[in-house]
């Protein structure tokens, strides 16, 4: 009886009835600068919170350096990022009202190249907290801890049974994914 009643009120109430006709175009018709975001979705798609409409707005004004700065806060593997991530940001990218998604992980990779000279160069050694920590391992997640712990001043050393940095990456990932080289510069931003 109950079933019957909820049957018969889906039929009359007008929130279980699906409009006829094609879903109304959410597009505009005006260009929309790279990051025209008021809440910036992608940052919450982002597995690690990066400040995505940041560095896309310094990279679209040609400030590499300020946006790989930017990038590297809570990344310290850009060009691994910037080769081989999900991309779950892209899924929630406002753009997509619009007209399609940035490709983010293309801006992570560009920023990398054009400015990590310059920011190898501007690294300083933190003041030093006197601890000492021990990372097992020289994977992504070893190499990310090994960098933000060094900068937060401890004395950090990676132990990796392998006879090379870089764990799965470095011995899984096949080249045409993800350069040596491309990883070997993530890794000398960590030794930095």
């Amino acid at each position: 009886e109950q079933t019957a009643r909820l049957a018969a009120g889906a039929l009359e109430n007008p929130h279980y009835r699906k409009e006829n006709g094609p879903a109304p175009v959410k597009k505009i018709n005006r260009r929309v600068s790279l990051a025209d975001c008021f809440a910036a979705p992608c940052r919450d798609g982002c597995p690690i919170g990066q400040d995505i409409p940041a560095y896309l707005r310094l990279a679209g004004e040609g400030r590499y350096p300020e946006a790989l700065e930017v990038i590297t806060q809570r990344n310290p593997l850009p060009f691994t990022t910037g080769s081989i991530c999900p991309q779950f940001c892209r899924e929630r990218c406002n753009r997509l009202y619009y007209d399609e998604a940035v490709d983010i992980r293309s801006v992570k990779l560009e920023c990398a190249e054009k400015a990590f000279d310059e920011l190898i160069s501007s690294i300083e050694p933190p003041e030093k907290t006197g601890k000492k920590v021990a990372v097992v391992g020289s994977g992504p997640a070893g190499l990310a801890s090994a960098f933000l712990l060094a900068r937060s001043g401890c004395d950090v050393t990676v132990f990796e049974k392998a006879n090379a940095l870089g764990g799965m990456p470095k011995h899984v990932i096949p080249e045409f994914r993800l350069s040596g080289a491309a990883l070997e510069r993530d890794i000398e931003l960590c030794r930095a």
